[in-house]
């Protein structure tokens, strides 16, 4: 700086990193081992949070190796002390459910089932397929951001803008546009979904990207999808 004394901007400085060095303490209260969960279906995660300021939010994830490895189901939870997680099609007796808290400066408490969980068969279809038949490398759901809400940002500025052919209307019409709207493609998943079990994801994965990123494919038919991922294929993506 030239010609500024310290003393003429230190009223606007701010301290540069946070003083709180407190995790969050966490206690998974259920499923805490032994428990038998059925796949694509809910189930009541329970728990207990607090932190010496607040406890800012909550993530779940599930191991399928006793804890060695996770994989994240949900992000960004209250601290309500409870959450019906949708279990995903992975079955298994080797399985622990991993709950960690976050306080408002990034510091993370976590706790796991204290013992192994089963997750039993799906036992429908005709190949005897799994999640884990359709996991790909790259990206992983809660991976990346998450996409705006194109009826929101897109449309602010680019609807209305031409009568006979204004970006939006464009691109909302073609077949980007369309891809969780289309009814072939949807009953092409269904039949898929009879047939081999869990392979909806892999579908997903392309139609609703941002759906996809954010999580909402433990559901492989679709049904955690919200209206924002129907928009499919969409311009931030």
């Amino acid at each position: 700086m030239v010609n500024v004394t310290p003393a003429d901007v230190e009223p606007y400085l701010t301290p540069a990193g946070a003083t709180d060095l407190t995790p969050p303490t966490m206690t998974l209260l259920s499923p805490n081992g032994g428990e038998i969960l059925q796949p694509n279906a809910t189930y009541a995660v329970t728990w207990t949070a607090s932190d010496n300021v607040e406890v800012s939010s909550v993530s779940l994830y599930l191991s399928d190796d006793s804890g060695t490895h996770r994989r994240q189901l949900a992000k960004g939870l209250p601290n309500t002390g409870t959450f019906d997680l949708y279990i995903p099609n992975m079955p298994g007796d080797l399985n622990r459910i991993v709950a960690v808290a976050f306080d408002p400066v990034g510091n993370e408490g976590e706790d796991q089932s204290d013992a192994d969980l089963s997750i039993a068969p799906w036992g429908i279809g005709v190949a005897p397929t799994t999640l884990r038949d359709f996991e790909l490398p790259g990206t992983q759901p809660f991976g990346s951001g998450v996409l705006d809400d194109p009826s929101e940002t897109c449309a602010s500025c680019h609807a209305d803008v031409d009568p006979v052919a204004d970006p939006w209307s464009t691109w909302e019409g073609s077949m980007m546009g369309n891809t969780m709207r289309d009814p072939v493609f949807l009953a092409t998943m269904i039949i898929a979904e009879q047939d081999a079990p869990a392979s909806g994801d892999l579908c997903l994965r392309c139609h609703t990207p941002g759906g996809w990123q954010e999580g909402r494919s433990t559901d492989t038919t679709g049904g955690m999808l919200t209206p924002t991922d129907i928009f499919g294929v969409q311009c931030d993506y």
